[in-house]
């Protein structure tokens, strides 16, 4: 399970396979989470932040207790999602 900020106030995904074991290759969603940065620097700082050993076992954890509203929504190959960063 690996967590992901987009740097992007808009972003589409169109899954084209998803994995035959294991994870199902859902999308988590944790809603109102940050702010759209003015800085791409800050931006830059966050994503890097998020990427850490820490933040990631944070979200982890976050995850399986479903704090913060997270939302699993599972995706299915060739369709089109449209989510924004707010």
């Amino acid at each position: 399970m690996r967590f992901h900020f987009d740097s992007y106030v808009l972003t589409a995904l169109i899954p084209i396979m998803m994995p035959s074991h294991g994870s199902k290759g859902n999308l988590i969603i944790i809603p109102k989470m940050r702010p759209i940065r003015r800085s791409y620097g800050v931006n830059v700082l966050d994503k890097l932040l998020a990427d850490s050993r820490l933040a990631q076992a944070v979200f982890r954890g976050a995850y399986r207790r479903r704090l913060r509203g997270m939302i699993s929504l599972e995706l299915k190959p060739g369709n089109l999602y449209l989510f924004w960063g707010v």
